[in-house]
């Protein structure tokens, strides 16, 4: 098989990693609620905690919508494993700013999360993931940075909306993608 086939075999069974974005738009709604009854400072340590619950919130989306989120017989699946890993290595960086600057915790979340997407639209050829990382970041710098006071509250609910037109602009290419691979499946 070549690489645009397993390309679009990984795609079509992961549906484009869609559920991490279903996921997402939870827990920037509850990170988004959340900032109305904590105070500041607690607010951005549990934003810095909530870092290492989209994974395993992907996961269990993705079982629940029974999709194939590691598609392991898929060679490609160990690359988009190391791709989403990278956000580990964001751990000591946001650490340090929310010790230091709390009130940048969006702001830097914002811009690492949408960065970390850059990559799987090599990997899924698509164009959602270049408006998610784009958009993203663009967002989390904008209103992060120049609503700081309030950006525990404007970030996630600005981000939620980011990520519902991703898994919007997902869906439509997962369905394209679905129908152009109809005819090869019957042929």
């Amino acid at each position: 098989m070549d690489l645009q086939s397993l390309k679009r075999e990984y795609a079509l069974s992961t549906n484009k990693g869609i559920a991490m974005f279903y996921g997402g738009m939870l827990i920037w709604l509850i990170l988004g609620l959340v900032s109305f009854v904590l105070p500041k400072e607690l607010n951005a340590y549990i934003y810095l905690g909530a870092t290492g619950v989209f994974f395993p919130v992907g996961i269990l989306v993705s079982k629940v919508l029974k999709i194939d989120f590691f598609a392991k017989n898929n060679p490609l699946s160990t690359l988009g494993g190391l791709l989403g890993a990278l956000q580990l290595f964001f751990a000591p960086l946001l650490i340090m700013v929310g010790f230091q600057h709390y009130e940048w915790v969006p702001f830097v979340v914002g811009v690492l999360t949408g960065a970390h997407f850059l990559p799987f639209m090599w990997l899924y050829d698509s164009k959602a993931m270049l408006f998610q990382t784009i958009v993203t970041v663009l967002v989390s710098t904008l209103v992060g940075l120049l609503f700081i006071e309030s950006a525990l509250t404007l970030v996630p609910f600005s981000l939620m909306l980011v990520y519902f037109i991703t898994a919007m602009l997902i869906r439509k290419e997962v369905a394209t993608l679905k129908i152009q691979a109809e005819p090869s499946i019957a042929g």
